[in-house]
């Protein structure tokens, strides 16, 4: 009787696990194509391309931390006069032609001549001042002293001439007594000197002192 005898098993450290089947290289082979590559990298998103950040922020932030570190107006007395200058020349200019200066716009009070007659510049208006013997062509409203209009020159939509010394009433040639072209004045005319104790029937009471707001349309100074 024969008796077979196994070989036996290699010593195996203590510890360790039995290593497994490693499976061949044909199915663990993990290796790409070119194809696969490629197909691989049209699938993944396009990465976006990079822009350059604009700094125009920065630049208006100094621009407006630069005018805040900027003296304020009063401080800067040259362009203080600059805008001050141009105002005027377009004050000027919507003036008209005529240039005015602040004593040319502004009366210079109640004047009482002898003959009784009052009157106050409400503006002077320019060039030569009308003198006895000048023809004065003007505009003018009549009131009475309560403030009732009586009559006016734009109701008959014509002026009036005078001639200064020879006016048909008498208060005028005192009251227009050195007024300028352009020049409007209220004319305070006592009773003698305007329609007396008579007055004019419909229009004018008796003993009425007669106050005339006038305007100068021009003045015709005579040949001598």
């Amino acid at each position: 009787m024969t008796i077979l005898l196994a070989r036996p098993l290699a010593a195996r450290p203590s510890g360790t696990r039995p290593s497994a089947a490693r499976p061949s290289a044909a199915r663990t082979s993990t290796a790409r194509t070119p194809a696969a590559r490629t197909r691989t990298a049209k699938a993944l998103p396009a990465r976006p391309s990079f822009t350059r950040p604009s700094f125009g922020w920065f630049a208006r932030l100094v621009g407006v931390r630069r005018a805040l570190a900027r003296p304020p107006f009063a401080a800067r007395p040259l362009v203080a006069l600059r805008w001050l200058a141009l105002a005027a020349l377009a004050l000027a200019a919507a003036c008209g032609d005529i240039p005015v200066s602040p004593k040319d716009s502004v009366g210079r009070g109640e004047v009482t001549t002898t003959s009784g007659v009052k009157y106050t510049d409400t503006f002077l208006g320019s060039g030569p001042a009308a003198v006895v013997g000048d023809e004065v062509m003007f505009e003018y409203t009549l009131w009475l002293e309560d403030g009732q209009r009586i009559d006016s020159t734009a109701d008959r939509g014509y002026p009036v001439k005078v001639i200064l010394g020879q006016a048909p009433l008498k208060g005028w040639n005192d009251g227009l007594l050195g007024i300028q072209l352009q020049g409007e004045r209220r004319i305070v005319i006592p009773p003698a000197l305007g329609y007396g104790a008579q007055g004019l029937p419909g229009m004018i009471p008796p003993n009425a002192t007669l106050v005339f707001d006038v305007h100068v349309l021009r003045i015709s100074h005579p040949q001598k």
